[in-house]
């Protein structure tokens, strides 16, 4: 079920990233720190979208630096 959630996730995040709400992107990806840790194999099918995606944010001058700045920390 999770596996199916991502995608939105991560379409919902980039959407709030452009309309300066930076504050969801940093909850979905506290979700996926969380589903990491979990000890059923949840994220694999689409970790490298979520990869790229943190990649994107982590590079992108335009977005606050804390919100760099904790996106790239959960990617550690």
């Amino acid at each position: 079920m999770y596996q199916e959630l991502i995608p939105h996730i991560l379409n919902v995040s980039r959407e709030c990233l452009s309309n300066g709400n930076s504050e969801v992107a940093i909850v979905a990806f506290e979700i996926f720190d969380e589903l990491v840790e979990s000890a059923v194999p949840v994220l694999g099918p689409s970790i490298s979208s979520i990869v790229q995606f943190s990649l994107e944010v982590c590079a992108n001058k335009e977005l606050e630096l804390n919100v760099r700045n904790q996106v790239c920390l959960s990617m550690m």
